[in-house]
């Protein structure tokens, strides 16, 4: 292990730093975090979660931070690449409902159909209740 000039940990010269210095320098704003993608990667194999749970860890954040249209539709794609289904994505909703409250819960339905392509205007068949006229 040695140290880069900047107080990184890199276990060989050149090489990305590990995640916890990645994390230490992220945290004291010392680096911008899109020139380092790549070591935000490795959070993926290191966190000890699969794919899929990862996957909707993520999202769940991004849903309980209000994030822009622009990173569901990242993450939903990474959810959907990883096995997760559009009826989980929709449970996942449901399940960080209570806890992001209603703004933000009708802000991330609206941001998850645009992800998943889906057109969320109400047709002529569509009764109130949302179901279809019979």
């Amino acid at each position: 292990m040695m140290t880069t000039r900047r107080g990184w940990e890199t276990t060989t010269p050149g090489a990305n730093p590990t995640p916890a210095a990645f994390l230490r320098a992220v945290a004291r704003a010392e680096v911008n975090v899109l020139t380092y993608a790549p070591a935000m990667a490795q959070v993926v194999t290191t966190s000890g979660l699969d794919e899929r749970t990862h996957a909707l860890a993520r999202l769940a954040a991004s849903i309980g931070m209000g994030a822009p249209s622009a990173v569901y539709s990242w993450q939903v794609g990474l959810a959907l690449k990883a096995g997760v289904t559009d009826g989980e994505l929709i449970g996942l909703l449901a399940a960080v409902s209570p806890l992001v409250g209603t703004s933000r819960t009708i802000a991330a339905a609206g941001h998850l159909a645009f992800a998943l392509g889906l057109d969320t205007s109400r047709n002529d068949s569509e009764t109130d209740d949302g179901g279809d006229v019979g």
